[in-house]
């Protein structure tokens, strides 16, 4: 089957860093995809800006989304490409061959459902300095998911996966990508693929980053890990926490 990519980027006030997510995508070397912007009403001029660049490949899609999972779900249901990509408007691609890789391992490997990789997390006004490297195991080789989950940006997954085990839980503000790698990992008959490259720059500085939201995302995680692993839930939590702290230490390594 032929791949087709599908970005999702929900805009609200983005500007200036939606510049540098536009142009690393217009600049890789694989073609055949679509960039999807769903709009949200900005006191920016974002939508001027989007509804004014040249670009070939852009649609603009205007969505009073209420939190981002809400802007993501509606982005999918408008894909016309069988593989979904969710690139964050503060965030952008590292080099020009990201899609090109992807296409050829979809291709190699018809069984695979997903493709996830590395990405570094960088200071927000200037992204040569590196806060954070979050470096993957090989999760799919068995190690304990729920600690060594992949970053959710890094993810090439198959449309066909939502419609196995559905889209973003929309009653969680900020926690909705960890509840649906969750789903996605605990699916024994999904199959993925660690690509060991770093593929996404990602400026600090978003909801899962921000102190203002820190009880809100405590409180969400702590929900969604009882729910599913009961009696273990504070211990798996224990060890998320301790595994950030490590990405830092590794960086200033």
């Amino acid at each position: 089957m032929k791949t087709k990519i599908s970005i999702i980027t929900c805009c609200k006030n983005s500007l200036p860093y939606l510049k540098d997510n536009i142009n690393s995508v217009k600049k890789q070397s694989f073609k055949n995809f679509e960039h999807l912007f769903i709009l949200s009403k900005s006191k920016d001029n974002s939508e001027r800006f989007l509804r004014k660049i040249k670009y070939k490949n852009k649609n603009i899609f205007n969505y009073e989304n209420s939190n981002i999972y809400n802007c993501i779900n509606f982005g999918i249901k408008k894909t016309k490409g069988n593989i979904i990509f969710l690139l964050h408007s503060d965030d952008f691609l590292s080099n020009n061959s990201i899609f090109e890789k992807v296409n050829c391992i979809f291709q190699n490997h018809k069984k695979i459902d997903y493709i996830y990789s590395d990405i570094a997390i960088t200071k927000r006004k200037n992204t040569s300095l590196i806060k954070r490297i979050w470096k993957n195991k090989n999760t799919i080789e068995g190690y304990f998911f729920p600690v060594f989950l992949p970053a959710h940006t890094s993810f090439f997954i198959k449309k066909k996966v939502f419609k196995k085990i559905g889209l973003y839980n929309e009653k969680y503000k900020i926690s909705a990508d960890f509840e649906f790698l969750i789903r996605l990992f605990k699916n024994k008959n999904i199959k993925g693929f660690y690509l060991k490259i770093n593929s996404i720059f990602m400026r600090i500085g978003g909801l899962s980053s921000n102190s203002k939201y820190f009880l809100t995302k405590l409180s969400e995680d702590i929900n969604i890990l009882k729910k599913i692993y009961k009696f273990d839930f504070l211990l798996i939590y224990f060890l998320k926490i301790l595994r950030h702290i490590s990405q830092v230490f590794l960086r200033k390594l």
